[in-house]
């Protein structure tokens, strides 16, 4: 594969070969430099580009050698520097002719004469440098023997040419065969070699809006055989500048990598300029671990934008929120900053991130400029912004493993205007936050960050125990942090005040704890499969049980059974149950609860004036229209409400005698009637909740009205 036509315009590519091996043909070049005339032709980059490298390995006191100088300026912009011993060489008469013409005056001791260096006219050792800028990528065209001879009798002449000591210092894409074969040939010679990275150059292409390979600068310097010793390789690609030692194939590796990655930033820019999201995951300096994962998303065409590009850190732990887990929530956050370009990172669990906000800028600064549009203005320092200016602080409060759920964890995680949230999270699903409750801070007390460990084993009667200190922090039961936990409340106002209520799935315990709290005369039952997420929910969310409040351990759907055989009835059971099977699309309920037998066994567990609520996360359609119809079959109405800016939806279902007219006018009338219940059901609970919120409504019934159909 070919890549020599990175940098060419659009008015050059009628002057491109029909094949590669034609960049090796003399006749081709006299015919490409004729017809372009006096328009300079640059292969990868202009002096101002590439000075800033070439400068430390070029002496002003250098006798230099220009490998097929083409029509390229940079001899003689290197002539006006102090480079005055400069020799331009090239197999075509004709430009060498046009070059002469056009420096004789400015630049009097140059010298521009034609050569074949596959087999020069100078003397050995004649020049102390050698700069090939392109040549080698123009004759290495493949790996056939024809081209390969053509190459070695190329290296052969350049390392006649030079004295010891000497450099060739070589601007090339290095592609896969090239840097094979140099740095071998390097080695067999005996000769040290380092290969840089000229960016400049890149960046210079890309200001131009065209695409572009990284350039490399292969400095590879004269010197003596010596037995036994393996010459130096050196790497200057890590960003510091400095100089590593390195083996052949980590160099090779390394400018694979850096390969790879440009073909991508590429494909991943020009989808974020059609208008589509562009994700990205970055690793660390040593690519053992996921360290950033960026969102970049452009403004919609003519939309108003003060910032050309800016960068958003999220705090640590606040990924999970839906302004930036979600795409919808993205676009809003690029909206609120102006941005015509927006790059969003995300910080990733178990990466130490010390120097906060000002580590991160480094380390993502030169990976930025990757992204960034290409009518950036070129003095243009493109802002890192964030909440409250760093990325945040999380402590961990518990650690743990349980027999279900795996690894878990509770930490503390600084949320907007100086609010802790405290959060359960299990590890094998990082990016979903269980359960959630926010914390009063009171007192003048320290706040303990040290980790700890928990026992699930380890059990306290009347559910005691740990939690924050007294006088410091306190959890505020009177706050819902999930809205979809909200919206299920609003549900409870279509049932008696004194409801027997079931749940199953308890998790942190904040639904249970609210409700409780909250509705002081329903009597709660709540059932958890999990030992050890009840031990989580008492010792750090503050879950208290009493007579109006339960808790079971046991499996949900063999407790329904067993509840059902005993007659007992309920006159709502709300299920808030999460999955682990991540194969179905849906996440929540397992599959399990939404079958025909489960659903007729919760049905016979409800009164006939009972109602089943159900939270629902699914992503597949199909999946989501089989459980609403099985769930349609069996209570016969169904409402759901939509949670904004979360992907929960809400199922309210009724198996009520109501419906039980097949005419269509009546049924409008019942589907009707229904709504109307579900507006006074949610007034009914603002009415409660309000008197512990200031007077405040807690819940806006016109906006959940809006989200409420029936299905």
């Amino acid at each position: 594969t070919t890549f020599y036509c990175v940098k060419l315009v659009k008015e050059t590519m009628s002057l491109l070969p029909k094949h590669s091996k034609e960049f090796g043909s003399k006749e081709y070049w006299n015919k490409f430099f004729a017809n372009r005339g006096n328009n300079t032709f640059e292969w990868y980059g202009e002096y101002s580009d590439l000075c800033g490298l070439l400068h430390q390995y070029m002496r002003t006191a250098d006798k230099i050698l220009v490998a097929g100088c083409g029509n390229s300026s940079i001899s003689a912009d290197l002539y006006r520097v102090g480079h005055k011993n400069i020799t331009n060489v090239d197999v075509s008469e004709v430009v060498i002719r046009q070059m002469r013409s056009k420096y004789e005056a400015a630049c009097p001791s140059m010298v521009w004469c034609r050569d074949d260096l596959t087999q020069s006219q100078f003397s050995s050792g004649a020049f102390s440098c050698i700069l090939d800028k392109g040549t080698l990528d123009a004759i290495f065209t493949d790996d056939s023997p024809q081209v390969l001879e053509t190459v070695n009798k190329y290296l052969a002449e350049v390392g006649r040419l030079l004295g010891r000591g000497g450099r060739l210092v070589c601007v090339s894409l290095l592609q896969e065969h090239i840097i094979e074969h140099l740095l071998t040939w390097c080695q067999a010679q005996g000769w040290m070699s380092r290969v840089c990275r000229c960016e400049e150059a890149e960046q210079a292409t890309k200001r131009k809006g065209q695409f572009t390979l990284p350039v490399f600068v292969v400095v590879c310097t004269k010197l003596n055989p010596m037995p036994g010793i393996t010459p130096v390789v050196e790497s200057c690609l890590d960003g510091s500048g400095q100089p590593t030692r390195v083996t052949v194939e980590e160099l090779r590796a390394h400018v694979k990598a850096l390969q790879q990655y440009s073909a991508v930033t590429h494909a991943l820019v020009a989808k974020v300029s059609a208008g589509e999201e562009a994700r990205l995951e970055l690793c660390d300096s040593r690519g053992e671990s996921l360290r950033y994962v960026l969102y970049i998303l452009d403004a919609p065409a003519r939309a108003n934008t003060a910032l050309p590009m800016g960068v958003f850190i999220v705090p640590q732990r606040r990924e999970v929120e839906w302004l930036f887990s979600s795409m919808e929530g993205r676009r809003q956050l690029r909206e609120s900053t102006s941005a015509a370009r927006l790059m969003v990172v995300h910080l990733v669990r178990g990466q130490v991130y010390e120097a906060g906000l000002q580590q991160v800028q480094e380390e993502l600064s030169s990976r930025v400029a990757d992204f960034a549009p290409g009518n950036l203005p070129a003095n243009f320092k493109i802002p890192f912004l964030s909440v409250g200016g760093d990325v945040g602080s999380v402590t961990r409060r518990c650690l743990g493993r349980s027999e279900w759920c795996g690894e878990y964890v509770v930490e503390d995680v600084q949320a907007d205007g100086g609010v802790t949230l405290r959060r359960l999270v299990f590890l094998d699903n990082p990016n979903v936050v269980q359960s959630e409750v926010r914390m009063l801070h009171r007192g003048a007390g320290k706040k303990n960050s040290e980790s700890s460990s928990s026992n699930s084993k380890k059990k306290k009667r009347g559910g005691g125990g740990g939690g924050p200190a007294a006088g410091t922090t306190q959890l505020d039961h009177g706050y819902l942090s999930c809205s979809h936990h909200l919206a299920m409340v609003g549900g409870l106002g279509m049932v008696a005040k004194d409801a027997r209520v079931l749940l199953l799935g308890l998790g942190g315990g904040p639904l249970a704890t609210y409700i409780h709290n909250n509705l002081t005369k329903v009597h709660l039952d709540t059932v958890e499969l999990d030992a050890a997420m009840v031990e989580v929910a008492r010792q750090w969310f503050g879950f208290r049980s009493d007579p109006r409040l339960t808790v079971t351990v046991m499996d949900g759907l063999d407790y329904c059974r067993n509840q059902a055989q005993k007659g007992e009835r309920y006159d709502c059971i709300m299920l808030d149950v999460d999955s682990k099977d991540v194969s179905v699309g849906m996440s929540c309920p397992p599959q399990a609860f939404v079958e025909f037998d489960f659903i007729n066994v919760l049905a016979t567990c409800l009164k006939p004036s009972g109602i089943l609520i159900v939270n629902v996360v699914c992503r597949d359609s199909l999946v989501w229209q089989e459980c609403v119809g099985k769930l349609k079959s069996v209570f016969g109405l169904l409402l759901c409400q939509s949670v904004p800016q979360e992907v929960n939806r809400v199922l309210y279902c009724c198996h009520s005698d109501v419906l039980t007219s097949s005419d269509a006018d009546e049924q409008q009338l019942d589907h009707q009637k229904l709504l109307n219940n579900f507006s006074k059901s949610v007034s009914r609970i603002n009415n409660v909740l309000k008197t512990k919120n200031n007077g405040k409504n807690v819940m806006d019934l016109k906006e959940i009205m809006k989200c409420t159909v029936v299905l």
